[in-house]
């Protein structure tokens, strides 16, 4: 599994489809017909062109042929090799300039409309690209025709935006070819998404994984899709399957460097409302947190010991930095809410009043927030257990939190009635006795 298997559409990656799917047709002196016999002048010329070509000198095989294009209708075999010398002399202008004249002369050579669209095409003309490509595509002689050209035309088409044409010449391209190459579907694909029609996407994909069941970039695209389609745990099944599919076919030393995919998926089954499953990945992950997320997902699923455990993890992780100290808030506020689940409201109450220590001078408004929740969660502690005393002193401190000074006030004061309260109580008891 290679870094971009797994990565291939995070967004779905189609730039290599942008690229040349095609190469251009080189001449040869094979090419020339009965029809088009050259003369010894020019046969020399060609067969000394095609040796400047192989020395790694264009400039010299251009100046060789260019008397001999300059005629009225030259041979297609000079214009052919002209145009390839300017081509490879990086004169794509004066190529282009060739292959026009060539196509103009010659319009039933399937050849020369190959070389001119995919000239039009590095020109940055994709729509006359497109209609170039198809047309060398049905120039071809039955047998021998190339469906890669017409999906160099659909890319071509992509590029300019014009997704609906494209998809028409990719399922032409499709039904011609005895095997459809995975990045055929990563592009067909593409035009679908772009046009949102995501059944559509989602057709592709599935044909793609029955012809190419063992591809991971089949099932990772197809796993994109239905994140597309708000499937997510059907999006997880096909993602876990391109990793398996990954691991089995590349060696340790590719797996050391390959994408680490675990949070993905935990964050797919969890979309999913599938905690346990999202919770047995993120422990693998080692990114800032991982532990933290993991022991939500497994206070979601009702796994109080494992979420405990996760915590602390995620303790031994903890740094002095500002991300650091939210993180240990937050894990605080959670260990404070299982205990206090599992019926250990002592060891909730000292857990949360230790995260609510007086923040540091650069404490941010999340910290203060975070703070003035551990403190209100330890004081509804201390209050369930009619402890109202140190529930009063809780929410006095509370009260010292910037945005909490009212309610801490407010709470502290009625903790304070209700021991008024209970007191009074007592006594009119005693004095009934």
């Amino acid at each position: 599994m290679t870094r971009t298997s797994i990565l291939l559409t995070r967004p779905l990656h189609i730039l290599l489809l942008f690229g040349v799917l095609v190469s251009m047709h080189c001449p040869a002196l094979a090419d020339t017909t009965e029809s088009e016999r050259l003369t010894p002048r020019q046969f020399a010329a060609v067969v000394d062109a095609r040796n400047f070509m192989d020395t790694g000198q264009p400039d010299k095989a251009v100046r060789r042929l260019l008397p001999l294009a300059q005629g009225e209708r030259p041979p297609l075999t000079i214009l052919s090799h002209l145009a390839w010398a300017q081509a490879d002399a990086r004169d794509t202008d004066a190529a282009m300039q060739t292959y026009m004249r060539a196509s103009a002369l010659y319009p039933e050579d399937a050849n020369t409309a190959r070389n001119l669209g995919i000239m039009l095409l590095e020109k940055g003309r994709p729509h006359k690209a497109a209609a170039i490509l198809e047309q060398a595509y049905n120039l071809q002689p039955e047998g021998a025709k190339e469906p890669a050209l017409l999906m160099q035309a659909a890319s071509a088409l992509a590029r300019a935006d014009a997704f609906d044409p494209a998809l028409r010449l990719i399922d032409r391209a499709e039904h011609t070819a005895k095997t459809v190459p995975v990045v055929w579907t990563a592009l067909a694909v593409y035009c679908c998404l772009r046009l949102d029609r995501t059944h559509d996407a989602l057709r592709y994909c599935h044909a793609c994984t029955h012809a190419h069941p063992e591809s991971v970039q089949a099932w990772t695209m197809l796993s994109r899709v239905l994140v597309r389609r708000n499937d997510p745990l059907a999006a997880a099944a096909a993602l876990e399957t391109a990793q398996s599919l990954g691991r089995s076919d590349t060696d340790a030393a590719s797996m050391a460097h390959a994408p680490d995919i675990s949070a993905e998926l935990a964050s797919l089954y969890a979309r999913g409302h599938a905690y346990a499953e999202a919770a047995r990945l993120l422990p693998q992950d080692t990114t800032p947190h991982a532990a933290l997320r993991a022991a939500e997902l497994f206070y979601l699923s009702r796994q109080n010991t494992a979420a405990l455990k996760a915590l602390d993890t995620e303790a031994r992780r903890a740094d002095r930095t500002a991300k650091g100290r939210l993180g240990s808030l937050r894990a605080a506020l959670l260990r404070g809410r299982i205990l206090m689940d599992m019926r250990h409201d002592d060891e909730a109450v000292a857990c949360l009043l230790a995260a609510a220590t007086p923040s540091p001078a650069d404490a941010t408004a999340i910290e203060h927030r975070l703070r003035g929740e551990a403190l209100l969660l330890a004081g509804e502690i201390r209050w369930m257990e009619r402890d109202w005393n140190r529930a009063a002193r809780i929410f006095s401190t509370l009260a010292m939190v910037p945005g909490y000074g009212n309610t801490g006030t407010s709470l502290a004061t009625s903790m304070r009635a209700l021991l008024r309260e209970a007191a009074l109580t007592i006594d009119d008891q005693k004095a009934a006795e």
